[in-house]
């Protein structure tokens, strides 16, 4: 009890781990588990590689060279984990604790893809970026402009979004929407006999399909 709560004795512990003592002789040596040096040891910030067996070992090799392999033909992370059958995030957290390396080389390639992109024809007209980064004070401008009075559309095209993306962000802030104006009846007519012209001209191309024949 006295190792387990002593700061000096940790402390001497971590520093016998850093020196290249292992997890199993610390147990030994202070007399407690495996499983409590573990423990101790992570509060120090140091971590104690799991054992695992040759056939674990064998696994995580032949998964290894899957990824490779995959990666070579340019795959992505979801790509590679429908091809293996696994979940994308799984597969993420994965190679997190066995491929750290490839993942953040992936990660990389594809934040420069996307700053590569052409940007949005759809900018502000103060100059803002083109889909400029929904910020807290952006949020709280968008939420402004939509109770004074300003419409979707008109905020979409200020801040360079889609309209779509405007009427989330209100309703994750929970903002009363306005309902959508009516419609003419001058708009269904229009609606109404675009419907029949449309109908009128397939039921004439499957007439004349059916002559030909």
């Amino acid at each position: 009890m006295h190792a387990r709560t002593d700061p000096a004795i940790l402390a001497a512990m971590a520093d016998m781990f850093r020196r290249g003592c292992s997890a199993e002789q610390l147990a030994d040596l202070y007399g407690i588990s495996l499983r409590q040096v573990q423990r101790r040891l992570a509060r120090r910030g140091l971590h104690v590689p799991r054992r695992r067996t040759p056939a674990q070992q064998l696994a995580i090799e032949m998964r290894r060279g899957q990824i490779h392999l995959l990666r070579g033909r340019g795959l992505s992370v979801s790509q590679m984990a429908r091809h293996l059958r696994l979940h994308p995030r799984y597969l993420r957290l994965w190679m997190s604790r066995h491929m750290l390396g490839l993942l953040e080389q992936m990660k990389a390639e594809v934040m420069a893809r996307g700053a590569a992109r052409a940007p949005r024809s759809s900018a502000s007209e103060e100059g803002l970026p083109a889909r400029a980064p929904l910020t807290r004070w952006r949020r709280a401008a968008i939420k402004r402009d939509y109770l004074a009075g300003y419409s979707i559309a008109a905020i979409a095209r200020h801040y360079g979004h889609h309209r779509t993306t405007i009427w989330r962000l209100l309703r994750r802030q929970r903002v009363p929407l306005r309902p959508r104006a009516a419609r003419s009846p001058r708009w269904l007519r229009a609606v109404r006999e675009r419907r029949m012209d449309r109908e009128k001209t397939e039921r004439e191309s499957s007439q004349e399909a059916s002559l030909a024949r």
